[in-house]
């Protein structure tokens, strides 16, 4: 069966794959985390590569051919050029993508985790300083919604998010 929807989402990863393809992972608003793949992106005249840049915020549209999902279109929305600009930003970012992708469930729709991730986005790429974020608090909210940890365990004063992580997903962030 083919469905053909549209849906908003962050690039969490990207793949480069042979024949000018790519494998990616997107966090829908809609559809949570999804696997898909673009074929000829990579092609000098494609429109698309430039959007598909890992934490860019941007439209999509996809095909569903039995399980099998194939990127169709594209449109940035944003691409948070302040963060990408300052390398302390970049790399916090890219710790909470790499985070993202590693904890979310695929095609199981996260809408509070995916409106906290774009408003630390929108935060961190208006703010001057890294004050403003806390990564920290960030990520235990995180956990919390998607059922790791509890709220005993989050308030607990020997907890260490980066330790817990770090034992759950193999990830050393930080």
């Amino acid at each position: 069966m083919r469905k053909q929807a549209t849906d908003h989402g962050i690039v969490l990863k990207k793949l480069r794959l042979p024949n000018n393809n790519v494998s990616l992972n997107i966090f829908s608003e809609k559809s949570g985390k999804m696997h898909l793949m673009a074929y000829g992106v990579r092609k000098i005249t494609s429109r698309r590569l430039s959007h598909l840049e890992t934490g860019n915020y941007i439209t999509f549209s996809y095909r569903n051919d039995d399980g099998r999902i194939f990127l169709v279109e594209t449109e940035l929305v944003f691409g948070y050029s302040a963060i990408k600009s300052n390398a302390l930003k970049l790399n916090k970012v890219y710790s909470v993508l790499q985070f993202l992708n590693k904890i979310l469930p695929e095609n199981e729709p996260e809408p509070e985790v995916f409106a906290d991730t774009m408003a630390l986005f929108k935060k961190l790429n208006n703010s001057d300083s890294l004050k403003t974020m806390s990564e920290e608090k960030y990520l235990q909210s995180m956990l919390q919604k998607l059922g790791y940890i509890d709220q005993q365990t989050a308030i607990m004063a020997t907890f260490d998010v980066y330790e817990f992580i770090r034992e759950l997903t193999g990830l050393k962030l930080q």
